[in-house]
């Protein structure tokens, strides 16, 4: 009877870490639960494009849109030289990008104005 107890408690701590690390690591589910309050609106047309800070590995520039401080989600308009390549690389989180002009090439497809890539 003494195993069984132990074994059960055992159990219970592994399953309290786990659900400890879960909740304090991967939060991004409770931006779905979150208020938007905020509206923003930005005329593009108005904002300076700035070049990458790392443009040892790929060159491009960045219109920056916005921000929620609560999500970490950013929104900025994107332009690449033409022929540019960007290195296969990863992110902690999703993004997507919106065609506007041109083709983006990547390692699944080239795809062309009016295509949403996530």
């Amino acid at each position: 009877m003494k195993l069984r107890s132990t074994v059960v408690a055992l159990i219970s701590f592994s399953l309290g870490v786990a659900a400890m690390w879960f909740v304090s690591t991967q939060t991004h589910w409770l931006r779905f639960l979150q208020k938007r309050t905020e509206f923003h609106a930005v005329n593009s047309s108005d904002l300076t494009w700035k070049p990458n800070s790392h443009q040892d590995v790929v060159t491009y520039f960045m219109n920056f849109l916005g921000s929620d401080d609560h999500t970490g989600e950013i929104a900025m308009l994107v332009r690449y030289p033409a022929g540019q390549i960007n290195p296969a690389h990863k992110h902690p989180v999703g993004h997507g990008m919106y065609v506007l002009q041109g083709k983006l090439v990547t390692n699944r497809g080239t795809f062309g104005p009016g295509t949403y890539v996530f």
